[in-house]
């Protein structure tokens, strides 16, 4: 009996000693002592895996224990709560002191696999426009320098006027030629453009052409007077005559025109097309050649007059134009410009014109004063053709612009 009483004491305090770690563990915490411990959704073997990493000597918070299995809260990165069971055997009572490591377990995202399925994919049809893009420049300013193909001016105009008989002059013979030659126009220029939408816009375009003055080898004028008397054999008689001259031609066409700019990345052609307004300057100062006869008592003789002509008026015109250019990209805000414009404008004429006052002879040191009727009837004899001014002609230039 005495045996008996000493087994059952000494049992008795060894159940006494164990539950107080028992009731710790249920109700208190423990510690990871393996690496990659597995959390299951029930307790049981054969329960499901909870997709956790769990590293060794983490402290976990023991909600309850089931055979032997302890339930157990974690919590995700997300803050998200979840209830698992990790088997005895995975840990240990947590002691005082013991520190986690890391102190929070964290929960992976579970690989997701997308269903096999056989069904057929949509796709959308494509655009039918290309939408606009908003880092394509809209405004675009540049200056260039330019070079006129074809002539403003026609190279020359002749004259010619017989008269006679008289008295004892059979006939007399003017003839001219005036040479008004210049080079193609050369000059600068600026334009302004601006897209309002899909590639179309405007354009304000200024041409300076520089002054053309007459080309020094082609300037001037040549007259011939030829004569008969009608008393044989006295004639054909001749006498010619050059005289130099000066003059210059200046051309300003202002264009506003309609712009489509075809965007295709660092290479953007164009083409323009409006109306152009001309404005300009004519200045020219020649001679001609006039012949006249008179008499004094038994004699009748012949002379002629150099008269000094001129041309002073204003362009004022309306025209076309037509055009097309290409911008060369060499950064994001600078491109290198190349164009070409079909200026189309009309034709104008301009009357030569003479002023009264004292005109010399060559044949005889006569000076005749010559009133303004006077004059004019020897323009309307001689009728000189009127100075004609072609305002159509081609241009190039070449430049840079600006984006913006």
């Amino acid at each position: 009996m005495k045996n008996f009483c000493r087994i059952f004491l000494l049992g008795l305090l060894v159940v006494l000693l164990a539950v107080p770690g028992i009731i710790k563990a249920e109700e208190g915490k423990v510690k990871v002592i393996v690496e990659n411990a597995s959390i299951r959704a029930k307790p049981d073997m054969s329960g499901e895996v909870i997709d956790v990493a769990i590293p060794i000597d983490t402290i976990l918070n023991v909600q309850s224990k089931v055979g032997e299995w302890f339930e157990i809260k974690i919590t995700s990165q997300l803050g998200v709560s979840i209830t698992g069971y990790i088997h005895e055997m995975f840990v240990e009572a947590a002691r005082e002191g013991d520190v986690s490591v890391p102190s929070q377990p964290v929960l992976t995202q579970p690989t997701m696999t997308a269903p096999v399925t056989t069904a057929p994919v949509y796709a959308p049809p494509p655009p039918t426009y290309a939408p606009p893009r908003d880092d394509i420049p809209k405004g675009a300013f540049g200056i260039y320098g330019a070079y006129g193909l074809g002539p403003t001016l026609l190279a020359s105009s002749s004259y010619n006027f017989t008269w006679g008989p008289w008295i004892w002059l059979q006939y007399a013979d003017d003839t001219g030629t005036l040479y008004h030659k210049v080079k193609n126009p050369m000059g600068f220029g600026a334009s302004f453009s601006y897209l309002f939408f899909e590639g179309f816009g405007i354009q304000i375009k200024f041409d300076m052409f520089f002054k053309q003055s007459l080309i020094a080898a082609d300037s001037g004028s040549d007259y011939t007077i030829d004569w008969r008397w009608s008393t044989p054999p006295f004639g054909p008689y001749d006498e010619s005559e050059s005289w130099d001259a000066t003059g210059e031609l200046s051309v300003m066409p202002i264009s506003f025109n309609l712009i489509y700019k075809f965007q295709a990345g660092s290479i953007a052609p164009y083409i323009t097309a409006g109306g152009t307004y001309f404005l300009g300057k004519v200045m020219f100062d020649m001679f001609a050649g006039k012949s006249f006869s008179w008499t004094s008592g038994w004699s009748q003789y012949i002379d002629y007059f150099d008269v000094p002509i001129y041309v002073d008026d204003s362009i004022a015109q309306f025209g076309f134009n037509a055009g097309a250019g290409v911008d060369i990209m060499i950064t994001p805000s600078v491109a290198v410009n190349l164009a070409g414009t079909y200026f189309i404008g009309s034709k104008v004429n301009y009357n030569w014109m003479a002023d009264a006052g004292t005109y010399l002879g060559n044949f005889f040191d006569l000076d005749w004063d010559l009133n303004q009727d006077f004059v004019d009837s020897i323009m309307e004899n001689l009728n000189i053709p009127p100075l004609e001014v072609n305002l159509t002609f081609f241009q190039i230039l070449f430049g840079i612009k600006i984006l913006f």
